[in-house]
């Protein structure tokens, strides 16, 4: 191996080598003193010394032996240095050629130049003993000056490397560690970079000697979970990534959240790893669980108190209907209209208790949504065979013509009516007199739009930016129009959930247009996706039936809420020929079941002490009503909730409030001789 070999393969330029030899003498002296003192045995030299170059004068870099001689003068260094070739052999101190043999006052000394990249940087001086030609051969001087020039150069790769590493450092977050675990000495860490500090106030140095005032700040729960995770990831062969929590000194608490590998050497397993400050990202995660906790409270608790309000509202709006159906003690026609106004107020807060609802079990997952191919014809049909009534009020006509081309998206068929029906709805009471309602459907490229324009005021961009912040209404364009503010809230959230968009373009004056856009399934078969779907029974009979049309019966209706039982025993009081029982619980309704077998069983889903499936099962086992109907009351109008009552077995399912006039005709059917035994599927 030539003497300047080294700098082959290092990229390093002579003048990099030299700027980082002199820039880092402390550490040369720790790192190249073990390799001069070898040099030095190998050559039966008392001491050895290397000289730094300069402009014809030598400063030692590293030394090590006793003292060089100091009557060795400047000029013999440079003549030494200029005259010896790379591959210089010793040769006889008599030769004509000075070839780095120098003779001091006492003993020999010897300069061997060594080259950085090319260029002679350095020499390496040798004080040899008067007798050194006798202690053995001389060493190969070729391979003294090779290994050097080696050491050297990997020194100073080492240094640029760890350079680099510090300046890498400096821009991390956190901080980088070597950390050995040896069955042979407590745990330390063998590098840490300077962050770790600054975050826990503990030195590298002291985390040299053992890793135990780390430790000391972190539990013993999370170092045993710690030790796991590292044995783990050992085994498979993976990183580990994992997080600390550190109690420090001062009250603070910080957590560390970082990533190791391992590295093993028979007994010895070093882990080379990073971490960061995660204190304040674990601050935001344990906000962000707190705040989701308090939303779920708030949801449960809106829940609650919205189902409270409902349940003794849908009593009130009963008793409003049995006033306006009393025949046998009519109200006056003053009476008449001020009961009308409380009914519209009732129906207004029933319709906010329900906007309420619907918002909060979308905004908390709730409200699950099935996507699947639905045919948007037919529930734009259907939506405005529904809001006609609606729509005639108002004085406003529709405008549909359906297109010939497919028009199948991908959708939530309850979630899809709900959506245009409040899009409907706004743009009925917020048209002008005589006004249209336009709804149509555009193929776009993958995509169905769906739109709904009116020819209202129409919206200022101020308004268009605040249109779907829950309850916020415009009193430019109220105009006395009743509603909620959540309607639009609800359309949206609902149109996202189903993976859709929702737009509004409008000018004041021009009305507005709402536009609905809907993954397009390009599949006109779609009846068979909601043939399943379940349908309430909406009786059509108004309340002119007369007593003779109504057969004897029995009927147990369950109902722990006293106003709504009240509702339903007055409204069954129109046939003296119903004896109605009244229980308030599944075990009252177990009692009155081993007393008689009713005719017809309407029963309450949520009981104080059970469920409706509870009454069910036992008036179909032990109550004697195999082939009787038995109806399912509730508040949900979840197609879900419906969907599992059917499928449990009750023939039908009532909502709450109930309208006594579709209620008593419901009854008379089922109550009729044509229907015993054939329950509604």
């Amino acid at each position: 191996m030539s003497s300047d070999s080294s700098s082959v393969d290092d990229p390093l330029t002579h003048e990099q080598m030299l700027r980082c030899l002199l820039a880092s003498a402390g550490r040369v002296d720790a790192v190249l003193h073990p390799m001069l003192e070898m040099v030095a045995r190998v050559c039966n030299a008392r001491s050895a010394a290397l000289l730094v170059v300069h402009e014809r004068e030598f400063p030692v870099l590293v030394a090590c032996g006793v003292s060089l001689p100091a009557s060795v003068a400047a000029d013999d260094w440079s003549r030494a240095a200029l005259a010896s070739a790379p591959g210089l052999e010793a040769r006889d101190p008599a030769s004509s050629h000075l070839a780095g043999w120098l003779i001091p006052q006492s003993g020999r000394l010897f300069a061997l130049p060594i080259t950085l990249a090319g260029r002679v940087q350095l020499l390496l001086a040798l004080a040899l003993p008067p007798d050194a030609d006798e202690r053995g051969p001389p060493p190969d001087w070729s391979f003294v000056q090779s290994f050097v020039a080696g050491a050297l150069a990997q020194f100073c790769r080492a240094q640029r490397a760890e350079s680099v590493l510090r300046g890498i450092e400096g821009e991390l977050p956190g901080f980088v560690f070597e950390y050995e675990e040896s069955t042979q000495r407590p745990g330390r860490f063998l590098y840490v970079s300077r962050r770790l500090r600054e975050l826990i106030g503990v030195d590298a140095q002291t985390l040299a000697t053992s890793a135990k005032p780390f430790f000391d700040l972190v539990s013993e729960e999370q170092v045993g979970q710690m030790r796991e995770s590292f044995q783990q990831a050992r085994k498979d062969g993976r990183p580990v990534r994992g997080q600390l929590r550190l109690s420090l000194p001062d009250g603070r608490l910080v957590w560390l959240m970082g990533c190791a590998s391992a590295v093993v050497a028979d007994d010895v397993i070093v882990w080379h790893g990073m971490a960061f400050d995660a204190t304040g990202l674990m601050r935001l995660r344990e906000e962000k669980a707190r705040a989701e906790s308090d939303s779920r409270k708030m949801s449960d608790f809106v829940s609650r108190v919205t189902h409270e309000i409902r349940t003794p509202l849908a009593g009130l709006l009963g008793y409003i209907q049995l006033m306006n159906l009393d025949r046998a003690d009519p109200l006056s026609e003053p009476q008449r209209r001020r009961l009308e106004q409380i009914e519209l107020a009732g129906h207004r807060l029933m319709e906010l208790v329900n906007s309420v609802l619907d918002l909060s079990r979308i905004e908390h997952g709730k409200d699950t949504l099935v996507l699947e191919s639905v045919d948007l014809t037919e529930v734009i049909d259907e939506t405005l065979t529904l809001l006609e009534p609606l729509a005639d009020a108002h004085g406003v006509r529709f405008e549909f013509q359906a297109s010939e081309l497919s028009a199948v998206a991908q959708g939530d068929r309850r979630a899809l009516i709900q959506v245009l029906t409040n899009l409907l709805s706004n743009a009925i009471k917020f048209n002008r007199p005589g006004g249209r309602v336009r709804v149509s459907v555009h193929r776009r490229p993958g995509r169905l739009r769906l739109a709904v324009s009116d020819e209202g005021v129409g919206l200022t961009a101020d308004e268009i930016d605040q249109l779907f912040t829950p309850f916020r209404r415009f009193q430019r364009s109220r105009r006395g129009v009743e509603g909620t503010g959540l309607g639009l809230t609800i359309a949206r959230r609902l149109t996202e959930a189903m993976g859709g968009t929702i737009q509004v373009w409008s000018h004041p004056g021009d009305g507005a247009t709402f536009e609905v856009e809907l993954a397009r399934v390009d599949d006109v078969s779609v009846r068979e996706s909601v043939a399943g779907e379940p349908v309430l029974t909406k009786p059509s009979t108004p309340l002119g039936l007369s007593q003779r049309e109504a057969p004897q019966a029995k009927i147990l209706y369950v109902e722990d809420d006293r106003l709504n039982a009240a509702v339903f025993a007055a409204a069954c009081e129109r046939f003296p020929q119903w004896q109605v029982h009244i229980a308030a619980s599944v075990d009252e309704a177990r009692t009155l079941l081993r007393r008689f077998t009713p005719d017809l069983l309407v029963t309450d889903l949520s009981l104080p002490d059970g469920s409706g499936q509870d009454v069910l099962r036992h008036a179909r086992t032990a109550g004697g009503m195999q082939n009787r109907p038995i109806v399912a009351l509730s508040a949900t109008t979840a197609p879900e909730r419906i969907r599992a009552a059917l499928d449990a077995g009750f023939d039908d399912y009532w909502v709450k409030p109930i309208d006594v006039a579709s209620m008593l005709a419901s009854i008379v059917e089922r109550l009729s001789p044509s229907s015993a035994g054939s329950p509604t599927p």
